[in-house]
């Protein structure tokens, strides 16, 4: 998909094909704001940080931003708790290179199947904050919740090198 050679150009059109095929006419998503957003402030000349804009728009279509919409409804009669796995690993079911931890990353660490000795204290530890959230329904951060205003706080917690860190969505 993003082989080398491609040009920041050809990447922008290749996050034009998924947002056109891949997000339902319904959402109104309008492609050229969606590009404009992510790749202005890119230089012609820098595919690496092209590539980084694609995959954050890509992540922010598909996983992010209908997280928050989910959240924002089910908010409204449950709690709704949320974590960004953040811990960059060697032991990586999916391979993204240089761009850090990516989707499903965490899955060895839920169910204690890491190998590499340098993973286990933050396994240990992650085992521990999921245990207690399935046992007894706690966290160490907060829920979603709506503001006065109507507009709804999405707080999540970033899991990075054996420590939680607070990190609100804004």
């Amino acid at each position: 998909m993003l082989k080398e050679g491609k040009t920041k150009e050809e990447i922008m059109n290749i996050l034009r094909h998924f947002l056109d095929k891949l997000v339902p006419s319904e959402l109104a998503i309008d492609t050229e704001d969606v590009i404009k957003l992510y790749f202005s402030p890119i230089n012609d000349e820098d595919v690496f940080k092209a590539k980084i804009a694609f995959l954050t728009a890509l992540s922010d279509a598909f996983y992010i931003c209908p997280s928050i919409i989910l959240a924002n409804k089910y908010s409204k009669v449950s709690p709704v708790y949320q974590y960004v796995f953040a811990y960059n690993s060697n032991h990586s079911l999916v391979h993204c290179n240089t761009f850090g931890p990516c989707h499903a990353n965490d899955v060895p660490f839920v169910f204690g199947t890491i190998e590499k000795e340098n993973d286990r204290e933050a396994n240990v530890e992650w085992m521990k904050i999921i245990g207690e959230f399935v046992k007894n329904g706690r966290t160490h951060w907060s829920p979603y919740y709506i503001a006065h205003s109507n507009v709804l706080i999405p707080v999540y917690y970033a899991f990075r090198e054996n420590e939680l860190q607070k990190s609100p969505v804004f």
